[in-house]
């Protein structure tokens, strides 16, 4: 078995020199739904940009009463992804659109044909992708934990030195599941999703408190990591600033990585599992 024992640092830095990997072919972007998708077509169609002025047209609340009646725009406590979802459905104000925040909704789903640009039609994949990678992962993490030990293997690689009683910060939660991360092989999103960790933890910028609990079982860390995961999956798409530059939105999806396929949770669980030690 390879050796996992790397340091925060080492972790992180070693993701500063991967790429996303995108195409320089020029392929037929603007109808998706029926050529398909391709992560170039984000940066080829001016994805993050398109959403930025989406966000200007539609945010703060006070932008309202300059738009014409007809005009569907957020309301002032909505999650963007929540509006924009319902804004594409078409849907009025107080509907019911689809549920791309909560685990497990089973209603966040991908697009179909669009009344609307291809842009838009790359945003609904991005954010159904985002939801399902938080999902598989936090299923898998919640599968593997009741048939293994690599849960607490990974976390005990990475905490080193901590007094019982003492709590955790998350940069140790992050670390553990970099591990297993690695384990499961590092897909294309896992990569986005470490960068914007990185760049979490290394703004200045604190994003919760330390994790009051020293975990002692998979169980544990189980519920650790979950609870982690769905904080960040939050941070990704449940607030009203989506569009900024430095975003966590913008951060993890721009340069195509969740326009790709996401794997299934019981896939994840199976590598890790037979990879690491049980």
């Amino acid at each position: 078995m390879p050796s996992f024992n790397l340091s925060l640092l080492s972790l992180l830095l070693l993701f500063q020199h991967h790429v996303l990997y995108v195409s320089s072919a020029s392929p037929p972007c603007n109808d998706p739904a029926t050529t398909g998708r391709d992560p170039s077509c984000w940066s080829t169609l001016g994805v993050s940009q398109y959403l930025q002025n989406w966000t200007t047209q539609h945010y703060p609340p006070s932008t309202a009463a300059r738009l014409p009646p007809d005009k569907i725009v957020c309301q002032a406590s909505e999650f963007w992804s929540q509006c924009f979802l319902r804004i594409m459905d078409g849907q009025p104000y107080l509907s019911t659109a689809q549920d791309c925040l909560t685990l497990n909704s089973g209603s966040c789903k991908p697009p179909n044909m669009l009344p609307f640009g291809a842009e838009d039609w790359y945003i609904v994949f991005a954010i159904y992708a985002v939801h399902t990678y938080f999902n598989s992962w936090i299923n898998a993490i919640q599968t593997v934990s009741r048939t293994s030990n690599v849960l607490m293997s990974a976390y005990n690689t990475s905490h080193g030195e901590i007094t019982p009683h003492e709590g955790i910060a998350p940069d140790v939660v992050d670390l553990t599941f970099m591990q297993l991360v690695f384990l499961n092989g590092l897909t294309i999103q896992d990569r986005a999703v470490i960068q914007m960790i990185k760049k979490m933890r290394y703004n200045g910028e604190p994003r919760s408190s330390p994790v009051p609990t020293v975990p002692e079982s998979e169980e544990q860390m189980s519920l650790l990591l979950s609870a982690r995961l769905e904080f960040i999956m939050n941070d990704i798409l449940a607030n009203t600033t989506p569009a900024a530059e430095n975003s966590p939105f913008i951060q993890v999806v721009d340069q195509g990585a969740f326009v790709y396929d996401v794997q299934a949770a019981k896939d994840i669980a199976s590598v890790i599992a037979r990879n690491g030690v049980t």
